[in-house]
């Protein structure tokens, strides 16, 4: 029985596209085209879109949760208090504070004159950013680390990427660099180590 409808239907099919318009025909394969490839092109596009950008992004950048300062603010004051209320509620695995800023970094004649310069606290970043694991050279900053910098591989003249960009070409593991904050304050660090993204920390 099944076979007979299924051969009803295949003559059917193959009269009704013989006698009928080519240009209806054309259509209809279109529409399915669009269809199928809608059902199963999109939603891998969308999920490589989602592994290449967003979750380097939160793996690196910005966690889950991000806490700004309210306003024209800079800070957040009394950032203790507010890291134990996050940390105290259900669910949170690891939170840390961060201080962002901007400045430039010099290394012997190299200077890369605009930089974003994110001031960590190494045991909180290993709760809950990736930056620990992806050390090409060196060691990730240690728990009492404070003359210490990380670099991203791009500023440090590693890679592809950085022969468009302003690096510190030549800076190895072990090297000093002067790092001029935008206010003013001007500082030495130790290069501890180099990890693969494209920041400095």
């Amino acid at each position: 029985m099944l076979k007979d409808n299924v051969n009803v239907g295949f003559v059917s099919a193959s009269t009704s596209i013989r006698r009928g318009n080519k240009k209806t025909t054309i259509f209809i394969i279109l529409v399915l085209t669009l269809i199928y490839l809608n059902l199963v092109f999109l939603p891998s596009l969308t999920q490589g879109m989602v592994y290449t950008f967003i979750l380097p992004i939160r793996d690196y950048e910005f966690g889950d949760i991000v806490v700004e300062p309210t306003g024209d603010n800079a800070y957040i004051s009394d950032v203790d208090n507010v890291l134990l209320k996050i940390e105290s509620i259900d669910g949170v695995e690891g939170a840390t504070k961060r201080l962002g800023t901007g400045g430039s970094l010099q290394y012997r004649q190299k200077v890369v004159p605009s930089a974003r310069i994110l001031g960590v606290i190494p045991s909180g970043e290993e709760a809950v950013s990736k930056y620990p694991d992806i050390v090409t050279q060196g060691e990730f900053l240690g728990k009492l680390a404070r003359d210490e910098i990380m670099l991203g591989a791009s500023l440090a003249g590693i890679g592809e990427s950085s022969e468009t960009l302003d690096t510190l070409e030549g800076v190895t593991v072990g090297s000093i660099i002067t790092v001029r904050y935008s206010n003013g304050v001007e500082r030495e660090y130790k290069v501890k180590g180099i990890h693969g993204k494209g920041t400095g920390i």
